[in-house]
């Protein structure tokens, strides 16, 4: 089941639309209907496929930036996560409204048809999509919604990482993505013998300064040039089994760079796996000594 849109008829009767061009009608007290809709009643309409899980099965009309045609992509996945601003319903003056937190991108399209993006509160304009043409509408009003939903979803789409509202509105989307910051133990485990395709090493050194200085980065501008969902960066400590970090060094630099925001994931544990978000292996209390 691939549904890409829903339209009201008349009544209490939808028309459901597919990926595969079939189109199925269905009344309001079918159990199909009710499963797919409960959520859109409430302008949560991602939540229905986010909370089933089935977000893989969905398709969204999308704008290739490449060249500005509307195309349908696959929405490759989805959270539902607590909501840390406020909703707001932006108004246009022609009519239609979108509603997203205060933190969510828009598109505005620039000068030369790309595309940038800006925070509701930081435009008077955003992209909007009519008859497979991208254009800027002027915004009527901002307002804090009425309704302050208690959860929120996110979703990602392949490619363009943007999807078009039943609005028209263009909305921006985060790509899902995991980074994880490792120390020299972790390093030498997994990439010692790799090999670029003309046969040189990669310079573990150098990568270890490089990603201290991402994480350092990255630290800093959290929370001063926004609040980034993705990506998702673990710090990976090696450790064996009865003992402490076998990394010293790098065991003090993360506590340093998570210290004030603790915006990074820790992964404690054997040097082995490339990347960890949540996977249930963490310890998560450990004893403390000396603080």
């Amino acid at each position: 089941m691939q549904i890409t849109a829903v339209e009201q008829l008349s009544g209490s009767k939808y028309l459901f639309y597919f990926a595969d061009g079939k189109q199925r009608i269905v009344q309001e007290e079918d159990e199909f209907h009710v499963e797919v809709t409960e959520m859109e009643r409430h302008e949560e309409k991602i939540g229905v496929f986010v909370n089933r899980g089935i977000c893989e099965e969905i398709y969204v009309e999308s704008v290739n930036p490449n060249h500005g045609n509307v195309e349908l992509r696959q929405v490759t996945g989805g959270i539902k996560h607590e909501r840390e601003n406020k909703i707001v319903d932006v108004e246009f003056i022609d009519g239609r409204a979108i509603r997203v937190t205060e933190d969510h991108s828009l598109f505005v399209t620039k000068d030369d048809n790309g595309l940038s993006v800006r925070k509701p509160k930081d435009a008077d304009m955003f992209s909007v999509v009519d008859n497979n043409k991208t254009r800027n509408l002027a915004v009527a009003s901002v307002k804090v919604a009425k309704n302050q939903s208690r959860f929120v979803y996110d979703i990602s789409v392949e490619c363009n990482q943007n999807f078009l509202a039943s609005s028209g509105v263009l909305c921006h989307n985060s790509a899902f993505s995991n980074l994880s910051i490792f120390d020299h133990v972790f390093l030498k485990s997994l990439f010692d013998d790799y090999r670029y395709p003309d046969g040189s090493a990669p310079d573990l050194d150098s990568v270890y300064e490089l990603q201290k200085r991402f994480a350092e980065y990255f630290a800093s501008i959290m929370g001063k040039e926004g609040i980034f969902t993705f990506p998702v960066v673990t710090l990976a400590i090696a450790r064996e089994e009865g003992n402490g970090a076998m990394d010293q060094e790098f065991l003090d630099w993360a506590c340093s760079v998570n210290a004030e925001k603790c915006m990074y994931s820790l992964y404690v544990g054997e040097p082995t796996s490339i990347a960890s978000c949540l996977s249930g292996k963490e310890e998560i209390f450990y004893e403390v000594e000396d603080v």
